[in-house]
């Protein structure tokens, strides 16, 4: 049996496919990815950006508001992170 083609997971890679058709769905992605309703369910919901996000990678879009969230595990720590003992807004002397 011969091994089966792995599936294309290149960016943009609609868009040899059927270039004219992937451009308009991609546009019309943009468009609906511009209105505030969206980023506003997009906040509420990361579910719904990663349901999104494979969506703009075969259409060849990167749209900012898909971003994903940095891991907090991995994330650095402040650099000076407030504690009880030192307040966050000292007295100024005038």
């Amino acid at each position: 049996m011969p091994p089966r083609p792995a599936l294309p997971r290149g960016f943009g890679w609609l868009l040899p496919l059927v270039p004219c058709e992937a451009a308009c769905r991609a546009s019309q992605l943009r468009a609906v990815l511009a209105e505030p309703e969206m980023a506003a369910l997009i906040a509420a919901s990361p579910q719904a950006a990663r349901l999104l996000r494979p969506l703009c990678r075969m259409l060849g879009l990167e749209p900012a508001l898909l971003a994903r969230p940095a891991n907090p595990a991995t994330a650095a720590p402040p650099a000076n992170p407030p504690t009880a003992a030192s307040p966050v807004n000292p007295p100024t002397a005038a």
